[in-house]
């Protein structure tokens, strides 16, 4: 008995695996996505002109419509105010500076990925993923940014064919919860569980018994 319990415990944490495996596939792919369209953010005339107006504005609105995953893009000076924003008239009055990810790309003028927060101008919950705009000498001039719905992240989570009785849980660096296969209404937004956050803590690919 105690040689048929070793192995289905063998037998689970390789199925567990193959489904980080999966799911980890599937949120790189995300990732890359996003670089790819902030990318495309900074090489437009009227992002790198850095100077308000509705030629930016509607290009940002456009990317929007053309990519419905993210619920807002916005290019935003060093000081945190809004240059322009595919909602411009909600980014009037907002500031980003005290965003952990704003300050993390200024800091290291690379991509950034953020964590659970409700947007100030598009009220949705979202994962705020962020890239410099930088100058020729490397220096960040500012700072683009596009906020990826935790709806649409639990749709596509909830696209994979997971094996029967599971599920599956996507969280941010603090252990938030961002998206789940199951029931996600109860869990997105709120914090993992402590053996959860065990695991979390460990940053490498584990099973917990």
């Amino acid at each position: 008995e105690r040689e048929a319990r070793a192995a289905r415990t063998t037998l689970v944490a390789e199925q567990a695996q193959r489904l980080v495996r999966l799911v980890a596939g599937q949120q790189v792919r995300t990732i890359e996505g996003a670089q790819q369209v902030l990318a495309a953010m900074a090489a437009h005339e009227a992002v790198r002109a850095l100077a308000p107006g509705a030629e930016c504005d509607a290009f940002l609105e456009r990317l929007v419509q053309a990519y419905p995953r993210y619920t807002i893009a916005n290019v935003f000076a060093r000081d945190g105010s809004a240059i322009c924003s595919s909602q411009p008239g909600g980014m009037v009055a907002v500031n980003v500076r005290d965003r952990w990810y704003f300050g993390e790309v200024l800091r290291t003028r690379a991509f950034t990925v953020g964590t659970y927060a409700v947007g100030r101008a598009s009220q949705a919950a979202s994962l705020h993923l962020a890239a410099p705009l930088l100058d020729p000498q490397g220096g960040a001039r500012a700072v683009l940014v596009l906020g990826l719905s935790v709806e649409w992240l639990t749709h596509d989570l909830q696209s994979l064919e997971l094996p029967e009785g599971s599920s599956s849980t996507i969280a941010d660096r603090e252990g938030t919860i961002l998206a789940r296969s199951r029931d996600p209404a109860a869990f997105v937004g709120r914090q993992m569980a402590p053996f959860a956050m065990e695991l979390l803590a460990r940053r490498q690919a584990g099973v917990i018994d």
